[in-house]
């Protein structure tokens, strides 16, 4: 919070959200409230997640413009003003995120600096479900009544760029302006999740750009199914790496079992099926047209 209240750029309300804390955070953040009257808290009684949270911010939100930030991450002095200049420069642009460092809560541990900067790039990789925006690095421009989906947990931000992409443009400033903070505990099982749901949420952009909708029942019965999967997948990729690791048996037994284990890994499958495919029908995919187009043809309907 302090890295935000020492911005250079001093003309912003700083909305915090406590998503149902059981320790002092309420406390702290009110004594910090007390300290500068930019501050506004929102207290949320139970732990809803991540989504919840981030409406809860947006409904309260008055400025033209939303930069994010977590807890746990810190910015540079300059990220407000930088961001700021960039969009009021570039009006046909709608959002604009930034290069981070990576932090494990203590040391620089890397450096996130996408090749994907520019509009084109970004849609690209957002599109073949590799998203290279770093949520809390993004500022953008506030739409009215434009919310999260709750029924895309795990990959809010990515389906939320899908909507916001038929507004505006895209951009990633290549300066560290935000030191981003790594969380362990993030299973392989969990990775292939989000690659599943954000498949999920380009089906939902096609329909959009077909003038059609994806029902939330639907959504909802395509996640539970891909929750389920993904408890099968578990069970079946323990069984394949436990013969992959063995020691016993011959050798083409360990190599075929090897190969196994190789296209249980989410990213090598992800990449040889999903990835793999759309490179080679991605010049005829007259959705991933649409979407590109989307940033010239719907410029300027969002208030600025």
């Amino acid at each position: 919070m302090d890295s935000i209240l020492c911005q250079t750029f001093e003309d912003f309300e700083l909305i915090v959200v406590d998503d149902g804390s059981i320790d002092d955070t309420r406390e702290l953040l009110k004594v910090f409230a007390a300290r500068d009257h930019r501050i506004r808290l929102v207290f949320l009684e139970k732990n809803g997640g991540i989504t919840r949270a981030l409406n809860a911010g947006l409904a309260l939100a008055q400025g033209s413009y939303v930069a994010r930030t977590d807890c746990g991450d810190t910015s540079d002095p300059d990220r407000l003003r930088l961001q700021i200049r960039f969009l009021e420069n570039h009006p046909e642009h709608i959002l604009v995120g930034t290069a981070a460092w990576l932090t494990d809560g203590s040391l620089r541990v890397g450096a996130w600096q996408p090749s994907a900067l520019e509009d084109a790039a970004i849609r690209r990789s957002l599109y073949l479900r590799v998203n290279p925006v770093i949520h809390p690095s993004v500022m953008f421009r506030r739409v009215e009544g434009m919310m999260y989906d709750p029924l895309f947990e795990y990959v809010e931000d990515h389906e939320y760029w899908f909507r916001m992409g038929m507004l505006g443009k895209f951009a990633i400033l290549p300066q560290l302006l935000v030191e981003y903070r790594l969380h362990a505990g993030i299973s392989w099982q969990k990775r292939a999740l989000q690659m599943r749901l954000a498949s999920l949420a380009r089906l939902k952009l096609c329909r959009m750009l077909k003038g059609r909708s994806l029902p939330g029942e639907e959504i909802l019965r395509a996640r539970q199914k891909l929750e389920s999967s993904r408890v099968e997948a578990k069970r079946s990729s323990r069984y394949v790496l436990r013969h992959a690791r063995s020691r016993t048996g011959g050798r083409m037994k360990r190599l075929f079992w090897k190969t196994a284990a190789v296209l249980f890994y989410p990213r090598a499958l992800c990449k040889a099926l999903d990835m793999g495919m759309h490179w080679l029908y991605l010049p005829l995919d007259r959705c991933y047209k649409k979407w590109c187009r989307g940033g010239d043809h719907n410029q300027n309907r969002f208030g600025t």
